[in-house]
């Protein structure tokens, strides 16, 4: 027979268990949202937890977290010392999963598209069909692109 460990049977280790259990089912909630089916880092995943008026406490997150990747809900890079641990909802398939990176390189792209399409009167999605448009002709060409 396995027992609880005795900090767990406390009154205060009970409510941490829960504060714990419930922030872990936020976090689920905050990746299941679109666009966030992975975090770079604890940082981001704490900003979104902010953005969505999700109250916690830093210490909770890690244990939260923990709880969710020994359910099979997240995985989790291994840690490794004063680098970031990105985590992703474990069951998106592994082609859909956003890496941390793209998704800034993705915004960044966004707004330069933007600009660019507003400095010329067009939408983003016109300026991106013409420049697909040219660098499909340049190929049939044999122009480098």
């Amino acid at each position: 027979m396995v027992s609880a460990p005795v900090a767990a049977l406390t009154p205060a280790g009970v409510a941490a268990s829960i504060r714990h259990y419930r922030l872990a089912s936020s976090i689920l909630k905050a990746l299941d949202q679109p666009g966030r089916g992975s975090y770079g880092s604890e940082h981001e995943l704490r900003d979104w937890l902010v953005m969505d008026g999700i109250q916690f406490t830093i210490s909770d997150v890690g244990p939260s977290l923990a709880i969710l990747e020994s359910a099979g809900l997240i995985g989790r890079s291994p840690f490794r010392h004063k680098k970031p641990r990105p985590g992703w909802l474990a069951f998106i398939p592994e082609g859909k999963r956003v890496q941390p990176g793209q998704r800034r390189k993705k915004a960044q792209q966004d707004r330069m598209w933007e600009s660019i399409a507003a400095e010329f009167g067009i939408s983003p999605a016109q300026w991106q069909r013409r420049l697909e448009a040219r660098r499909q002709r340049n190929e049939r060409r044999g122009w480098a692109s």
